[in-house]
């Protein structure tokens, strides 16, 4: 579960993590070319809709979405 963890816990961008993603699906794509890979979006996080940590996970979310 790459995501709202490392956004939340790591205190990684959301472009950080998008990075990140796109290296573990592009290593999967490589290697096990055979699996299909499901690439979710994260859940939202934090109790407020105006937390920065919301922000981040909608980078993230626009960054990941043409690895699909």
């Amino acid at each position: 579960m790459i995501g709202v963890n490392n956004i939340n816990a790591a205190g990684h961008t959301g472009e950080e993590t998008a990075a990140g993603t796109k290296e573990v699906v592009d290593w999967f794509k490589k290697n096990r070319p055979e699996i299909k890979v499901l690439l979710l979006g994260c859940f939202p996080t934090q109790k407020t809709a105006d937390h920065s940590a919301r922000a981040e996970v909608n980078v993230l979310h626009k960054l990941i979405q043409p690895l699909t």
